[in-house]
């Protein structure tokens, strides 16, 4: 079974459980670093190591997370360990994060563009995704000069290709008489 799949679930309650205590920051900030010792390549080999008993493994994550001073964060590991779910835990974070967004009405674009934008090119493009997606929008902003011009804005599964690159690829397949 695909780990997204198993993860959704466990995502879900995490959100849910957090939403009601109003512990959404605690807990995004607790599943991101235990989504990122989940992800370390030592721990993955202990995930799948036959003679390492879960317990012993969320004794290393209590350890690594110093030992989280939220009990119920830890009830949650411990359950994550007792099915032999920790591996998940990066697509659990993954999960929480999109629901979390999801009720904060919020999206994340990545820009990507030829150079650095200003306060006024971001807030007008931030403006007009928002009209567009009738979500808030949080950009995150970065350069890469090959793409010659223009940029690429990437918000969940919606890209919008608007770099020179892009363009000349375009241009060029028009120009050979080929469909695009």
């Amino acid at each position: 079974m695909e780990l997204v799949t198993v993860a959704r679930p466990y995502a879900k309650a995490a959100f849910e459980f957090a939403k009601e205590n109003d512990h959404l920051k605690e807990w995004s900030r607790a599943l991101l670093n235990a989504s990122l010792i989940a992800s370390d390549g030592e721990m993955q080999k202990l995930f799948s190591h036959p003679e390492i008993l879960p317990e012993e493994i969320l004794d290393v994550f209590l350890d690594m997370l110093k030992k989280s001073k939220d009990s119920k964060f830890s009830n949650f590991l411990r359950m994550l360990a007792e099915y032999q779910r920790l591996d998940t835990l990066p697509e659990i974070y993954k999960g929480f994060e999109a629901l979390h967004l999801e009720y904060q009405k919020l999206k994340r674009a990545e820009v990507t563009s030829a150079y650095e934008l200003t306060d006024s090119e971001k807030a007008e493009l931030a403006a007009a995704l928002e009209k567009r997606l009738k979500y808030k929008v949080e950009l995150n902003c970065r350069v890469d000069s090959s793409i010659l011009g223009g940029a690429i804005i990437r918000v969940g599964d919606l890209v919008i290709d608007g770099s020179g690159r892009a363009q000349l690829v375009r241009l060029t397949k028009f120009l050979e008489g080929t469909a695009l």
